[in-house]
């Protein structure tokens, strides 16, 4: 400041004196500079370092510590920040100082926070020992693990479905299940006291003898046949029996007795069994060398013993006796859940290929079927014929036209069976005609079922058959056997069916 301007206290400075200032004030001024340069760049590496100094990251630990971990390396950046903005202003006012070092400059404040980097190192240290002993006892924890979620899902599972009430609510079942298991053995004890006295009886109902008497009652009141008689001879079980006429010994039974006897043994052995409603029973043409009259007997006591009381679980039946026929299509038939009749018919076929027979079930034609008569089957084709009928009459009369064609025949045939009925005093009973027509009906009628029924006249054969006329005389038929006999025509609609 004095160079080259004036004296010190009067006296001046000499060049020497001068030079020797200059010397020492370059030299220090060059060392201040050194020192800030390397305080400087000290800084500088340390800025650099504490970026760098920390490489952790959570995905280096175990699942359980990532939260953890997030913490402190947040807290971890918050400390840098603070740090490397503390680095930043020493840096930058050593920098000033630098420029200017003869000018005093007031000392800044920066936050020490010394003691928090340690401490937070110290954060990840005993993170990182954790881990390391985690992976020692992993595959403890896993057990522990999967036991805590065992136990929570059955925690779970527990309250879903109410363990508490149930548990309560068994126990008082058992608590019930006992009193009814006592109820329940001294029912038993009662059931085997049944049981014996059941059995018991069935062997007294094992006597041969009852079943003798039971034979001779259907024998006397189906059949009226109080000349042979069924008797039981010894004890049971071993018991034999003797077929007695009017008090002998019966020898030489025909083969109709014979099958009159076995056929009431055969239901009085089966008559214990009918309450069960379980059986299957199979009646193949008991009817073999009978006459008429025990025919219709023995229809009688399949009835009355098997069918009406409906304790079978299935019936068949099975003839080649029209007669006997005639009487099974009146026993008494179920009905299924639709309230229809709960049968089927069918029809025994055998037929003869080269050396070999065999027999074929087919459905049972509806000649047989639906008539138990000739008769009733003539007056069904002709009420058929003329009763109304639904539809296009055009089309009824092409799907029918044959019926037409049979249909003179079927009327002399039908009202010869009737009129020889009705007035048995003629030896042919179409002249009995008037007696049923007024007018001259018994002309018309005569003329169209003769006409039509034959074809001796050969201008006839060359004549197609007028429909109209033999529907009219069909209606005229019908009319006059409702009006006559009305009881006897509904019973006719009704065989039917």
């Amino acid at each position: 400041m004095h160079k080259g301007k004036r004296d010190i206290c009067g006296n001046p400075i000499s060049e020497d004196l001068w030079g020797k200032l200059d010397a020492h004030f370059s030299k220090e001024s060059e060392a201040l500079r050194e020192d800030i340069n390397e305080q400087i760049s000290a800084l500088k590496t340390a800025r650099q370092g504490i970026h760098n100094y920390l490489k952790l990251s959570k995905e280096g630990f175990y699942v359980s510590l990532h939260t953890r971990c997030d913490n402190l390396l947040k807290s971890w950046q918050t400390i840098k920040t603070t740090y490397s903005n503390n680095l930043d202003h020493l840096i930058e006012e050593l920098q000033a100082r630098e420029k200017d070092i003869f000018t005093a400059r007031t000392a800044i404040e920066v936050d020490d926070i010394s003691e928090e980097i340690v401490t937070i190192f110290k954060e990840f240290n005993q993170l990182i020992e954790e881990h390391n002993k985690k992976t020692t006892t992993l595959n403890t924890d896993q057990q522990k693990a999967r036991n805590d979620l065992r136990l929570s899902k059955v925690a779970t599972f527990l309250q879903t479905i109410e363990y508490q009430n149930k548990h309560e609510e068994i126990k008082q079942l058992k608590n019930e299940t006992s009193v009814l298991e006592n109820e329940k053995n001294q029912k038993q004890q009662d059931v085997n006291v049944l049981i014996e006295e059941k059995r018991v009886l069935e062997a007294q109902a094992k006597d041969e003898s009852k079943g003798a008497e039971l034979v001779n009652q259907h024998l006397t009141r189906f059949f009226g046949h109080d000349g042979l008689t069924l008797v039981a001879e010894g004890q049971s079980p071993v018991m034999k029996f003797k077929i007695m006429r009017e008090g002998t010994e019966a020898n030489n039974l025909s083969e109709g007795e014979c099958s009159l006897i076995a056929f009431c043994y055969f239901i009085a052995r089966m008559e214990d069994e009918l309450n069960n409603h379980k059986l299957i029973i199979y009646i193949d043409d008991p009817i073999s060398s009978l006459d008429s009259n025990h025919v219709f007997f023995m229809f009688s006591l399949i009835e009355s013993v098997i069918a009406k009381p409906k304790k079978y679980s299935q019936l068949f039946i099975s003839t080649h006796n029209l007669d006997f026929l005639k009487y099974i299509k009146r026993i008494t038939v179920p009905t299924n859940e639709n309230r229809k009749k709960d049968i089927a018919h069918f029809f025994i076929e055998r037929s003869q290929k080269q050396n070999s027979s065999q027999s074929v079930l087919t459905t049972m034609p509806d000649h047989i079927k639906s008539y138990s008569t000739e008769f009733n089957y003539l007056f069904g084709q002709i009420y058929g014929a003329c009763k109304k009928g639904k539809g296009d009459k055009q089309m009824i009369l092409a799907n029918t036209y044959s019926q037409f064609y049979n249909l003179p025949n079927n009327l002399r045939k039908f009202l010869e069976c009737y009129l020889f009925f009705k007035y048995p005093n003629n030896e042919d009973p179409l002249e009995n005609l008037d007696k049923l027509f007024d007018g001259h009906t018994p002309s018309l009628i005569n003329r169209i079922i003769n006409e039509n029924s034959h074809l001796t006249q050969l201008d006839r054969g060359w004549k197609p058959m007028d429909v109209n006329e033999i529907e009219d005389c069909a209606k005229l038929v019908i009319d006059k056997i409702k009006e006559k006999d009305p009881d006897q025509f509904e019973a006719l609609v009704a065989s039917l069916g």
